[in-house]
């Protein structure tokens, strides 16, 4: 995605890899829940995981609206509050 005047442009290599990188776990989450629910068209689990892939969109669209340089301002804390979380999962653990 390249910004020019206003104008968000995508990257057709990257938005092509992403769909096909959900396209493909979609189909292995469908085809895993697909032997649990014989009966029903579509499994609840891959329902629930269809809901989540369009939340995600939603959300990647909502995202390239915010500036680079605001990116650029948080990436730091937020990497390094990401390395503390997992630090803290690995010393905690989930449950």
């Amino acid at each position: 995605m390249t910004e020019t005047h206003n104008e968000i442009r995508w990257d057709g290599a990257i938005v092509t890899s992403a769909l096909l990188l959900v396209g493909t776990g979609m189909l292995l989450n469908y085809s895993t829940t697909a032997a649990l629910e014989i009966g029903v068209m579509i499994p609840p689990l891959a329902l629930r995981h269809a809901g989540g892939v369009a939340f995600a969109l939603l959300c990647a669209c909502a995202v390239t609206r915010i500036p680079v340089a605001a990116w650029q301002r948080v990436a730091r804390p937020l990497w390094a509050t990401t390395c503390i979380l997992l630090i803290a999962t690995q010393l905690f653990g989930v449950e």
